[in-house]
């Protein structure tokens, strides 16, 4: 039993470092644009492990906390990319 949850948590870690989870820059337009499959995070932002989300149940709105302060709406799509 203990080595399937040492497995477990060995692979959480892995796929921690393996996805990359990306906010558009412009929440209302970037997921109409068609992808840059050349450059899959041209017009995103990487979230980054320190960011935070809030979520607002009244204005149906997330918005997300970065580590440097700034508060950014989110819109209704994100975007992840598993990295090989």
């Amino acid at each position: 039993m203990n080595v399937e949850v040492d497995c477990y948590r060995n692979c959480l870690v892995d796929l921690k470092q393996r996805v990359q989870l990306l906010r558009y820059n412009d929440p209302a337009l970037g997921p109409r644009k068609l992808p840059n499959f050349d450059n899959l995070s041209a017009d995103k932002t990487t979230i980054e492990a320190s960011d935070t989300f809030a979520v607002d149940t009244r204005k149906h709105a997330v918005t997300l906390q970065c580590g440097t302060g700034l508060s950014v709406a989110v819109g209704s799509q994100l975007v992840y990319i598993v990295n090989s």
